[in-house]
């Protein structure tokens, strides 16, 4: 079966097996592809009583928790959603800068928040410090959306994407959402028969995230050493020899080690950038800042000897750009050394991604007192871009005591649980309460302790159906997606000086419609992608008009700049040829009024 390439071609047949042959097919073509590529996260390690001869601590893996084929969303929210990401970028910038603000804004939380707490007190200390030690920051961010329809019929014809949250710190799955990208397209055109000759290119949009999370780190990485180059630096006395790169900090023996990896990768082969993984205990035995120079991070290299240690001698690792891929967690700080570790990184000159008080914007407790009147309009200058964030806030209220609205919120939350979730100030998912346990927590908690939650009105999507792939069993049954926008931006507070600030791609998860929870690494739900539908509201001329939208975000980057650059050229020849054309018109009529 095929699809002809137009904009009427339907592709909803895509989505389910036509039958259980062509579903073990996919399955098997599935496991063997999601091998080859790396679409893989670490099981376990292996038991030392193994009859195998391999070393008993050497990880196992198995394929990453997928769906059998992508999942079916709406072309027009896809767009917006892409479109989102630099506004967010901006607005997420914008607050991390604003201290006054900030602080204000979660004071009502730490009392009761040791974890919210704790970063806080980092946050003073190193304004205490100086915060000019490093202005350029980068964010790495994902804005989370769900398809919402209002009221009870989940069937509606036009449901609007609404933000779940906005993560700052650790976003993770970049990588694989690439790689289930290429498994999807890979089984609809050999497996299902729609080859590339049939299959419009904007039904699966080319997912961009590894190669975009590599150049912004990159374009960090080169910022930083830009900096250092600019600086009349004394000699140190120091005999290491320092190699300047990329330092990721992971969490002790982390299962998403193969997301991590393609991307070490994809910046050591796309842009000659070297990158380091250590945990912040690491960090605090290993790490110390270089005083004589700009609070430089350095780190032992792993690459010393014994002897060249012993003669002072060796190599070290000096930190461009601090990625952090842990630390967002109170079970990442076990002991006081993980606290040093971070405060290390924070205060000294290296590029955060995020810094502290990029981590503290994305709390809940901060998207929340973005939907208050008013709130939004003082980071965001065009009356437009504030609209389009405001089109996708689902209702948030506080419920600190005093707060106007905050006991009308807990009432309503009491009597219809069923409608809210109740979220406090934490990343990673399995925290948020519903139901029983969320009327639980709003009675057992003293009016003050219920500041360090917000309650959130719940998102409606409509179900489809869908079959996951999970330790290689299949799971059928009706489903729920979620769709992750990835933004970078690179600049500082005051968005005066921005390098970089783009949507660089998209993650797609998908859950039974039954679970509460959304995380893959937490093992609620399955990574995706998306098959974008065309509305069939306006008509044809409406799915022509949205089939344009379409082609920044469908095509990769290097392919959608060939075409913005054979339009720009053909535009501009057009241009030329029609003022020749004038110009030769204008002479010929000159000749002839003069030849009479």
């Amino acid at each position: 079966m095929t699809l002809r390439d137009d904009t009427d071609g339907d592709p909803t047949f895509l989505l389910v097996p036509r039958n259980d042959n062509v579903r073990d097919a996919l399955v098997h073509q599935a496991l063997g592809v999601a091998a080859t590529n790396g679409l893989l996260m670490q099981t376990a390690t292996r038991n030392a009583d193994s009859s195998s001869n391999a070393n008993p601590s050497t990880p196992m893996y198995g394929h990453a928790p997928i769906s059998l084929l992508p999942n079916a969303f709406p072309a027009h929210e896809y767009v917006k959603a892409r479109r989102l990401a630099p506004i967010w970028n901006e607005l997420v910038a914008r607050v991390a800068y604003d201290r006054e603000w900030l602080l204000r804004t979660l004071e009502s939380v730490l009392p009761h928040d040791d974890f919210t707490r704790r970063l806080v007190e980092i946050y003073q200390a190193i304004d205490g410090a100086g915060r000019d030690v490093q202005k350029i920051h980068l964010g790495v961010n994902r804005s989370d959306y769900m398809l919402h329809v209002e009221g009870a019929a989940s069937t509606s014809s036009s449901p609007s994407i609404k933000q779940v949250e906005i993560n700052t710190i650790a976003s993770s799955f970049g990588c694989l959402s690439t790689e289930v990208t290429r498994l999807h397209r890979y089984l609809v055109q050999k497996i299902l028969g729609c080859t590339r000759l049939y299959t419009p290119s904007w039904f699966f949009p080319y997912n961009d995230t590894m190669r975009g999370l590599a150049h912004g780190l990159a374009m960090a990485h080169n910022e930083y050493m830009r900096q250092e180059s600019c600086l009349s630096r004394p000699s140190t006395s120091s005999q290491h020899r320092r190699h300047p790169c990329v330092l990721m900090i992971v969490q002790p023996g982390e299962r998403n080690i193969n997301d991590q990896k393609l991307l070490e990768v994809a910046l050591w082969e796309g842009f000659g950038v070297p990158l380091h993984r250590a945990t912040l205990l690491e960090v605090a035995g290993e790490g110390h800042l270089d005083l004589q120079g700009r609070q430089n991070l350095l780190l032992k290299s792993p690459l010393v000897s014994e002897a060249e240690e012993k003669a002072g001698q060796g190599e070290e690792v000096e930190v461009t750009v601090a990625y952090f891929r842990a630390a967002y967690d109170p079970s990442d700080y076990p002991s006081e050394e993980e606290w040093k570790g971070r405060e290390l990184i924070e205060m000294s000159a290296a590029i955060k991604c995020p810094c502290i008080s990029y981590h503290l914007a994305g709390t809940k407790k901060v998207q929340e007192a973005l939907c208050r009147p008013g709130e939004l309009e003082r980071f965001l200058k065009k009356p437009a871009d504030v609209a389009a964030i405001r089109d996708c806030l689902m209702g948030l209220h506080g419920l600190e005591p005093g707060l106007a609205g905050a006991e009308e919120a807990v009432k309503a939350a009491r009597a219809s649980p069923e409608d809210f979730v109740l979220k406090p100030q934490r990343e990673g998912g399995g925290h948020n309460l519903y139901g029983a346990e969320l009327v639980e927590a709003l009675v057992r908690l003293a009016p003050e302790e219920r500041a360090a939650y917000i309650l959130m009105e719940k998102i409606r999507p409509p179900p489809f159906d869908s079959h996951f792939v999970r330790d290689g069993q299949v799971l059928h049954g009706a489903a729920a997606s979620e769709l992750g926008v990835y933004g970078v931006f690179l600049g500082d507070g005051e968005c005066q000086r921005v390098l970089l600030n783009e949507s660089v791609g998209h993650l797609l998860r998908t859950k039974l419609a039954t679970s509460q929870e959304g995380g893959v690494a937490a093992g609620f739900a399955v990574l995706s992608s998306p098959l974008l539908v065309l509305s069939e509201e306006g008509g044809k001329w409406a799915r022509r008009r949205q089939f344009a939208e379409l082609q920044k975000y469908s095509m990769s980057g290097p392919a959608w700049r060939r075409k913005s650059s054979i339009w720009r050229r053909a535009v501009a020849l057009s241009v030329f040829g029609g003022v020749v054309l004038g110009f030769a018109a204008v002479a010929k009529a000159v000749d002839k009024r003069r030849s009479r």
